[in-house]
């Protein structure tokens, strides 16, 4: 986790509760009445629990406007980001996994801003959120679900290739190979130059070998294999290159 990442921090209610902030008092919810209130992206120092809780104040205020679903959706995201914590090893007491409510929460939140606000921009990468939410909440048949419909409606998604994957991942979980293979060959069909690129051509040779379909299966794990060696005759041609003394450096890997 950076430390240091992006909250939404009520502008123009903190600055006119400067001068409260200046005294003897602290500024409190009740004490900002019916100001409205701007939300700006501002980087500031914060656990995930105090940027949590500066969402929910804005919710709690009543506001209306567009920046509404974006504090929303920050309340979702941020639940998932403190799920990843544990996985890299960066759990602190300020920073628990994502508990069971937490999961719904994040789930029933995406899922609002996409019912109320069905025509926004970034609703793709919503739903790509919402797949994950229903992954980490042990809900993979959801996730596949909201995984097709982000690949039906957004076809052109920055998040297409992923959910294809994450699809053909699902799928083979469930030993559905068939459907499995055809979400990877959709990544695969993109063409080398995506970081699925590879997995998916090595899975869907797993499928093709679960459906005994062997020679399909051969060819994936060939052109796989050619891939591999390309690499390995690019890196030998970069080893050559450097003098001898580097060269037996490399190799002993000093």
């Amino acid at each position: 986790m950076k430390p240091v990442l992006p909250v939404m921090v009520m502008m123009a209610a903190l600055s006119s509760a400067c001068s409260v902030l200046h005294g003897d008092n602290e500024p409190t919810i009740a004490s900002l009445g019916k100001r409205p209130v701007k939300l700006e992206d501002t980087p500031v120092s914060a656990s995930e629990v105090q940027a949590i809780s500066a969402y929910r104040s804005f919710l709690d205020s009543g506001d209306e406007s567009d920046s509404r679903p974006h504090a929303m959706r920050r309340i979702a995201d941020l639940n998932l980001e403190k799920e990843e914590l544990p996985q890299a090893g960066q759990t602190t007491p300020d920073t628990p996994s994502l508990q069971p409510i937490e999961a719904r929460e994040s789930i029933e939140l995406y899922q609002s801003v996409l019912s109320l606000y069905p025509q926004r921009a970034d609703n793709d990468s919503v739903l790509y959120q919402l797949a994950r939410a229903y992954e980490m909440d042990g809900q993979p048949r959801q996730s596949l679900d909201t995984l097709a419909t982000l690949v039906q409606h957004y076809p052109q998604s920055q998040y297409v290739l992923e959910a294809q994957f994450r699809r053909g991942e699902i799928l083979f979980e469930q030993r559905d190979y068939d459907n499995a293979e055809q979400a990877y060959r959709a990544v695969v069909s993109s063409g080398p130059d995506n970081s699925f690129y590879r997995q998916s051509l090595y899975k869907s040779g797993w499928c093709f070998f679960k459906l005994s379909e062997l020679d399909e299966s051969l060819d994936a794990f060939m052109a796989l294999l050619d891939l591999e060696l390309q690499d390995t005759e690019a890196g030998i041609a970069q080893l050559d290159q450097l003098s001898r003394p580097r060269r037996e450096l490399a190799r002993t890997g000093g």
